[in-house]
């Protein structure tokens, strides 16, 4: 089951025979002890950053029994190829988080993913903010201005704390929602993706990077991996069983290059 989202934005079953050999990467040792996984990616090399993350959000939906076509690659490619030339982009260019929101929502049809990003020491979801404020004509521009802010910090608040209601109502149940977070490389922004597994175990994070980077504590990733374990309670690893998962997305094409750089 995919979430219905709430507010508009500014992304195993196994097969007979199939040997899984899932390959992790080391994590912090802040964050050791918690169900949080950093598994190896395969690198697409026709996409850049923000599709790779959809493309691993796909497969990980169907690792996890939620129905999704797109894991293939042949129907992903097709159609992610096809979006980025209706909208003039390179797929192996940057991308907006409003292009990749609108590529995962509208035509991959995922309802479970969210854009994620890093404002003023808050960690905050990119959508488009709609606003209205009563004012008295007193105010100044500036507390105006201020007003505004409060209400988008009230609706970016609202909006985690609907997918932590729905996940904690349905305690016990599958659950999946893929956060894209955008961080800093080179002075470009770099999609990594987060997603948090719900079952009947208890919950994990899942962090796919199409670079397969290390991660240290220093790492900007940390600031969103340390505030989804602490917001949605991410389990023990002694705890938490969570889907095996192939050493490689079965659909997924060999990588022409090799982009781990540990």
């Amino acid at each position: 089951m995919q979430f219905v989202r709430l507010l508009p934005i500014v992304f195993l079953t196994t097969h007979l025979g199939q040997c899984f050999l899932i390959a992790y990467e080391s994590v912090p040792r802040s964050v050791a002890d918690r169900a949080v996984y950093y598994v190896k990616s395969t690198q697409l090399d026709d996409f850049s950053c923000a599709y790779n993350a959809l493309f691993n959000a796909c497969n990980l939906d169907r690792a996890c029994g939620v129905p999704n076509r797109f894991a293939d690659y042949s129907q992903f490619s097709r159609i992610s190829s096809a979006y980025a030339r209706s909208e003039g982009l390179n797929p192996k260019g940057s991308t907006s988080t409003r292009n990749s929101d609108d590529l995962a929502l509208n035509h991959l049809r995922m309802k479970n993913v969210c854009n994620l990003g890093f404002k003023d020491a808050r960690i905050i979801p990119l959508f488009d903010l709609h606003a209205r404020i009563s004012i008295t004509g007193r105010e100044s521009k500036a507390e105006q201005q201020r007003m505004f802010q409060r209400e988008f910090e009230r609706q970016q608040e609202a909006f985690i704390d609907s997918i932590k209601y729905q996940f904690d109502a349905a305690a016990g149940l599958t659950r999946v929602m893929h956060f894209v977070c955008t961080v800093q490389d080179g002075g470009t922004g770099h999609a990594v993706l987060v997603s948090l597994v719900q079952n009947s175990t208890g919950r994990g994070l899942y962090i796919f990077d199409n670079l397969n980077r290390r991660i240290s504590e220093n790492s900007e990733i940390m600031r969103y991996i340390h505030y989804l374990s602490d917001r949605f309670s991410v389990s023990s690893r002694g705890i938490y069983q969570g889907p095996q998962l192939p050493e490689r997305w079965s659909s997924a094409p060999k990588p022409r290059v090799r982009y781990y750089y540990n």
